[in-house]
């Protein structure tokens, strides 16, 4: 008997951009040279379909490769639950129609006139809302939802419903229409886990099963032959080129995956104990322990000291083949299957909720495929205390997932740009930086994203996180819900989700017009259209130098007895002790300017000095030039006017108390 549980999920998409880029063609010349498709039926007229899963950390690893299963969706009429039928039951404002037991597929037909809408969530166990299965509904029509643990349908805003049929989720899971048709698992050689081991051979589609490393290879091909590339950041703005964007070569993909996770997972297999009541020694306890390089102050000369890592490696690998797609093929958490186009979805009035899919569309009298993949757990009870009558609790057990039509990514909206802090230089007379924040509305379907930034014209650059071996291959990402704490944090940041560009360029002097560009991309490679939002990179004051002090010395002190109305002046000497900051820039020229003024007057006149006076009656000189030609401080620069001394600092020395 096959249970199932929401932590346990299968996600599927089918590929249509793959038929419509034209990269079918591409895609069946390159797998006729690999001996390892020879057998696979691939023909000119199907179209890929993505599997994707994943599971609670909870769960562990399997000690075998996951098998996936699918079966043609069609359902008898006497295996449809009616739950209405011809009625017309008014939605004003919410309503939400309980079922007696979890479905797996759902039709519900709605009348709803001109200018209102209703807006259907499927209900989860739990009474959950499935927010990523939401579709709203502005004029009459069925809609299906395809998805395992349906519990009931909240419908709000205005309108009608008239029918909800269902389809019984535990009828689909014990069908025994299923066919086996692929094996997927960690690419381990064969007998390469220790301890309670790993079955790793044979992976692949049946009938044409290869060893794990060979499977794991050949579903990163896929992934790298059918690769999506992003939609035209030109299309968004004539005056931003397209960016490159590529997907990881399989080989290289896979050689990191043994060299850092495959590892971790490896070491958790080998030395947890599955069948342990001691929690600690279970694959979910398990933590992999490193030393990495620490944080060090750029330009400080300090040597990092090193800091320890502690990987969670369950919790790490799952969050990693739920949001990197060459990450759950690499790690058989994820394949593809090939169907036929005809065979590939529902008549399109069935699925108008699918609208850019129906020109794919061929009336047919039945849904495409479902899609299942099971796997054997070993569920044990846990605790502090050795019971002995544990033991006959213990038992392998298999789960599986019924696949649920995940609904396309999400166009970013609301996309704004702010400013947070302007970063010192790294070294002297280096550029400024600044971090920005990026904020969009949160999507309710589960994806990330790819980021691209303009700061010139005609000039690109992806800002997502490059794979470590080149080939303009880039990382999705996934940014965290932010936490709230209503004193540190943005309150405007709620519902948002954001991303901060810890360095990014601000100009010498002036401002620039810079451009940030989001698409949602999704964990089977699809992409939305380019979000645009501008932002005006200011750079910052020029650094002022400070004037210390002031001091006018008389040449002669006795002369001021000699001072009368025709004899109004005696020599003095002005001086004028000035400092610059030379951390963040070296000075090329300081001007100094300066004027008499009577001093009757109870202020100083605010307008600048158009030169340097030197005798209140005599013509203005120009300004004081204090040139410096070299970036060492105790050099003594040049001056139009007067004599230059460098005043020693008196800082304390390092050795010294403060």
């Amino acid at each position: 008997m096959r249970l199932s549980h929401p932590a346990f999920q299968l996600f599927s998409a089918t590929l249509y951009e793959v038929v419509e880029q034209n990269i079918m063609p591409s895609f069946l010349a390159r797998i006729k040279k690999q001996e390892q498709f020879r057998k696979v039926e691939i023909g000119s007229n199907y179209v890929p379909v993505a599997l994707r899963w994943t599971t609670h950390p909870e769960f562990g690893f399997p000690r075998q490769p996951f098998k996936v299963f699918r079966r043609l969706a069609s359902y008898p009429s006497e295996s449809i639950v009616r739950i209405l039928q011809d009625a017309k039951e008014a939605v004003s404002v919410t309503r939400t129609f309980p079922f007696g037991e979890e479905m797996y597929v759902m039709a519900v037909s709605c009348t709803v006139v001109a200018g209102q809408s209703l807006l259907l969530t499927p209900i989860g166990r739990d009474n959950i809302p499935m927010k990523a299965k939401a579709y709203r509904m502005e004029t009459s029509g069925s809609i299906i939802f395809k998805a395992p643990f349906m519990k009931g349908i909240l419908c709000e805003g205005l309108g009608w419903v008239n029918n909800i049929a269902a389809v019984p989720m535990q009828g689909v899971m014990q069908s025994s229409e299923w066919q086996h048709i692929q094996t997927v698992g960690f690419p381990f050689k064969d007998k390469e886990v220790l301890g309670q081991g790993y079955e790793s051979d044979p992976q692949g589609f049946v009938g044409s099963e290869v060893t794990g490393e060979e499977a794991g290879l050949m579903r990163l091909q896929m992934g790298e032959w059918l690769f999506l590339p992003p939609n035209s950041v030109n299309t968004a703005d004539s005056l931003v080129p397209d960016v490159m964007w590529r997907h990881p070569r399989a080989d290289k993909y896979l050689d990191m995956l043994r060299g850092d996770q495959l590892e971790m997972i490896n070491r958790c297999l080998r030395i947890s104990d599955d069948f342990s009541f001691d929690r600690s020694r279970r694959q979910p306890a398990y933590l992999h322990k490193m030393t990495i390089p620490g944080v060090d102050q750029v330009g400080s000369g300090n040597t990092p000291k090193d800091a320890n890592v502690v990987i969670p490696v369950v919790q790490h690998t799952v969050l990693s083949v739920s949001n990197e797609s060459p990450a759950a093929l690499g790690l058989g958490f994820g394949t593809y299957d090939f169907i036929p186009v005809r065979n590939s979805q529902a008549p399109a009035q069935q699925y108008s909720y699918m609208a850019y899919n129906a020109k794919m569309v061929a009336a047919q009298n039945f849904m495409g495929f479902d899609y299942m993949v099971t796997a054997q757990y070993t569920i044990r009870p846990f605790g502090e205390f050795k019971l002995p009558f544990l033991d006959d609790l213990s038992q392998q057990i298999e789960f599986c997932a019924l696949n649920d039509e995940r609904s396309r990514p999400v166009t970013p909206a609301e996309l704004q740009a702010f400013g947070l802090q302007m970063n010192r230089p790294e070294h002297v007379d280096a550029p400024y930086t600044e971090s920005v924040k990026l904020r969009w509305a949160q999507s309710n379907v589960p994806h990330g994203y790819g980021i691209v930034s303009s700061y010139k014209p005609m000039q690109s650059q992806v800002l997502n996180d490059p794979y470590g071996f080149g080939g303009a291959s880039y990382q999705n990402f996934f940014t965290p819900i932010p936490k709230i704490d209503g004193v540190q944090q943005d309150t405007e940041d709620i519902g948002k989700f954001i991303y901060i560009g810890t360095d990014e360029p601000v100009p010498f002097y002036g401002s620039e017009a810079h451009k940030y560009f989001i698409a949602g991309w999704d964990v089977f490679g699809r992409w939305t259209p380019w979000t645009k939002c501008g932002y005006t990179a200011t750079a910052p004051a020029p650094q002022q130098p400070g004037i210390m002090s002031i001091h006018l010395n008389v040449s002669n002190p006795n002369g001021i007895y000699d001072l009368s109305p025709t004899a109004p002046f005696v020599d003095s000497t002005l001086e004028i002790e000035f400092g610059w900051d030379w951390i963040d820039r070296t000075p090329s020229e300081i001007q100094i300017a300066g004027r008499f003024f009577d001093a009757a007057q109870v202020n100083a006149p605010t307008s600048i000095p158009a030169g340097f006076a030197t005798d209140p009656d005599a013509a203005t000189l120009p300004h004081i030039r204090i040139r410096f030609s070299s970036t060492n401080p105790n050099d003594v620069p040049t001056t139009t006017l007067g004599t230059i001394c460098i005043v020693q600092p008196n800082a304390p020395a390092t050795s010294d108390p403060p």
